[in-house]
């Protein structure tokens, strides 16, 4: 009976005796969120180690459990939710090749999918 008890704590995950509505890992999102909608570790901030917490990932569209998938993978400081707002490529810096910076062409008002609007 009591190697069953063992068994059954050793095979239950950790965060399922964490408080739903608690944030065990304070990056801004709930113990439930994390475990039950966006599949990350109530217990780490950063779950994929990007450097970027879960919070700030799923703040800005991007993929808090995927380390390949950050808040701007272009590097034009466009962040993922922006380039999906506007239509532009999340991993080119330049989504219409004219040689102007998708996140240079938002700010100053032209079209970051139209290479002649520099």
């Amino acid at each position: 009976m009591h190697s069953l008890l063992l068994l059954l704590l050793m095979a239950s995950p950790a965060h399922a005796r964490l408080r739903p509505n608690g944030d065990a890992d304070r990056d801004g999102l709930t113990n439930y969120e994390e475990s039950s909608v966006y599949q990350t570790n109530p217990r780490r901030s950063n779950t994929d180690r990007d450097g970027d917490s879960d919070y700030t990932e799923v703040l800005y569209s991007s993929a808090p459990p995927d380390p390949t998938q950050g808040i701007d993978d272009d590097g034009d400081s466009l962040y993922r939710y922006y380039e999906l707002y506007y239509g532009t490529d999340p991993n080119d810096p330049d989504s219409d090749g004219d040689g102007q910076d998708d996140y240079t062409e938002v700010l100053y008002g032209t079209d970051p999918l139209d290479a002649a609007s520099h």
